[in-house]
């Protein structure tokens, strides 16, 4: 599937600002007339740079154009502020889609993260991350229950379309 198109927007008031300026900068994006936007537009190599731009222009703060490496390792030194506020929703909304898409589709045996930016970032995942991940409201307890792993194999999706491949008829 594409995970990554799935919608994620501001969870609070603060967040508003942060979000409308992501959508200011990179419309195409936004999903409905809102401040929701793609999940890959916060939480990919791709789009960290830009929210990050987007929080930077938020807070009135100066901003150089940094990769997202450099975004994550400026928020967790906590040396750029807009960078910290970057990476501490990054963490929040991806432990919140994965929980929620392990919810989706009852992914009773874990959901597994991975990718470059997870792969590059092991400490993005502690206890805020988790904390997000079992936030489901009426299912919180579910989630708690439901384990999560960081599956460390670069070549994940390739070895998802083989095995799509090799068991598709056609």
């Amino acid at each position: 599937g594409e995970g990554g198109h799935v919608s994620v927007g501001p969870r609070s008031a603060e967040e508003v600002v942060y979000f409308q300026s992501l959508v200011d900068i990179w419309p195409d994006v936004q999903i409905g007339a809102g401040c929701a936007v793609e999940a890959e537009a916060v939480l990919s190599g791709t789009g960290l740079p830009i929210f990050y731009r987007a929080v930077a222009n938020a807070t009135g703060g100066a901003h150089t154009d940094l990769s997202a490496e450099e975004v994550l390792s400026a928020g967790r030194d906590g040396t750029d502020k807009a960078a910290v506020i970057v990476t501490q929703l990054f963490q929040r909304l991806l432990g919140s889609v994965a929980g929620d898409l392990g919810l989706v589709f009852g992914a009773s045996g874990g959901v597994f993260v991975t990718g470059g930016v997870a792969l590059s970032n092991q400490w993005l995942f502690d206890q805020t991350f988790l904390a997000a991940f079992n936030s489901g409201g009426r299912h919180s307890k579910w989630r708690e229950g439901l384990p999560v792993y960081l599956y460390q194999n670069a070549d994940f999706g390739l070895l998802g379309a083989r095995n799509y491949l090799s068991t598709s008829e056609g």
